[in-house]
């Protein structure tokens, strides 16, 4: 893990030194003079050489845990992330929940009636869903479902006017999570009302991913003798669908979960700026916009080090499932 994020670091670094653009000149200004621009650069670090930028951010990362501070918003980058990553994980987890639930469904479905009309639509789903661009889906859903038939709000976190209630309590950083337990429902139903079009659009592309494998397992493990061995004994096709040939072909599709959660995360730039969710995707594109290079950085570490930390739980889930695994 730790090599990971030092490559992602290094490789996000070097492009983002390379990239057209002064951030001395974003943050004077286009009317800051030439001494003004050379001040900004030494306080920033800017005029020394790559080689001594690039170790001197190494050493402030691995001695003080130093991210550094954000030439847009003037902060240390640590707060920046402690504020806009709570918004990505809710909305990353609550795709991921809904990915799991609909995907693995659906593949079960698919291969238990295998050549019915139920496998084909799945099978019709799951290219269109790999096919088409997030950011489409998402502007597909708000002006059909949030502007013709207004059921659910087009953008944001939260209703406007519960912006100051919801912080009476912040205990996570996560609306949905927080608002229980304050006993907020007010802030609930908004948090949950803002949360569902950018969930499910994030979702699309990580549920057919999962369907087909899922899919693709569940035909491989009802066809092996001992589940028609358990069919034999008479046992219920629920007990053998579930307890049986469900746990064994998890195994590839704990695999795509911690693909797909990566994914999500990569994703979640386009949905946050298309419906304005204020985390940090939204974040990370303000910056890159700004040429603010470090607040990139600190995205890139944060966005390594999740991907880095599922791939450990997916090996960690292999001998839950499999103990025969050591």
């Amino acid at each position: 893990m730790l090599f990971v994020m030092l490559g992602t670091v290094a490789i996000v670094f070097l492009i983002a030194r390379v990239v057209p653009g002064d951030p001395a000149r974003t943050l004077g200004g286009p009317d800051a003079r030439e001494e003004q621009l050379d001040q900004i650069r030494r306080e920033y670090g800017l005029d020394r050489p790559l080689v001594v930028q690039f170790g001197s951010y190494l050493w402030g990362l691995m001695s003080r845990g130093d991210l550094g501070r954000s030439i847009r918003t003037q902060r240390p980058i640590s707060q920046d992330l402690a504020a806009y990553f709570p918004a990505t994980f809710e909305l990353t987890t609550v795709a991921m929940a809904l990915a799991l639930g609909i995907g693995i469904g659906l593949g079960v479905a698919a291969a238990v009636w295998r050549g019915s009309w139920i496998d084909h639509a799945t099978r019709i789903f799951a290219v269109s869903g790999v096919s088409l661009p997030l950011f489409w889906i998402g502007l597909l859903l708000q002006v059909v479902v949030g502007y013709w038939i207004g059921w659910l709000p087009l953008n944001g976190r939260l209703q406007p006017s519960l912006s100051m209630e919801s912080r009476t309590s912040k205990w996570t950083g996560l609306l949905l999570a927080d608002s229980l337990l304050s006993g907020n429902w007010i802030v609930f139903q908004s948090a949950a009302k803002h949360l569902v079009l950018p969930a499910l659009t994030l979702s699309i592309a990580a549920v057919c991913q999962i369907m087909r494998v899922s899919r693709t397992a569940m035909l491989q493990v009802l066809g092996e003798d001992y589940l028609r061995t358990a069919v034999a004994k008479g046992l219920s096709s629920r007990v053998v669908i579930l307890r049986h040939a469900l746990k064994n072909a998890l195994l590839p599709v704990i695999t795509v979960i911690g693909l797909s959660y990566s994914f999500l995360l990569g994703g979640s730039f386009l949905v946050e700026a298309v419906f304005d969710w204020p985390g940090l995707g939204l974040y990370a594109t303000g910056s890159l916009f700004a040429v603010d290079f470090t607040a990139l950085l600190g995205v890139a570490l944060v966005f390594s080090a999740t991907r880095a930390l599922m791939s450990l739980l997916v090996d960690l889930a292999y001998y839950w499932l499999d103990p025969r695994i050591e």
